[in-house]
């Protein structure tokens, strides 16, 4: 069955994900979006079009991870909306990271 959450405010929705029992969108103008699953309203979350540039994500543990066009690899904490790009991943080639080898312990 399906139940129509908010009005038609995901036209220029580029990326969907979930986490927390909340919607999260990336819009096609580089904003994220919250959107409540109980009322559908919506806010903006961090800075406008700063995920101008996101081609992928996935959500873990209440962040936002996304690829960029360049092959960076971003997090954003989803409750303040802050974003900085992932030093801790090696990036081999575009859209193949691996942890460095300082970071495992034996």
């Amino acid at each position: 069955m399906k139940l129509r959450i908010g009005k038609a405010e995901f036209a220029s929705t580029q990326h969907l994900f979930e986490a927390a029992g909340k919607l999260y969108s990336i819009e096609k103008d580089g904003s994220l979006y919250e959107t409540s699953e109980a009322d559908g309203n919506r806010k903006k979350v961090g800075t406008s079009n700063a995920w101008a540039n996101s081609i992928a994500g996935a959500t873990l543990a209440g962040k936002l991870y996304t690829i960029e066009n360049d092959g960076s690899l971003y997090i954003t904490e989803l409750v303040s909306g802050g974003r900085q790009k992932a030093e801790w991943f090696l990036l081999i080639k575009p859209g193949l990271w691996c942890l460095p080898k300082a970071s495992f312990i034996l």
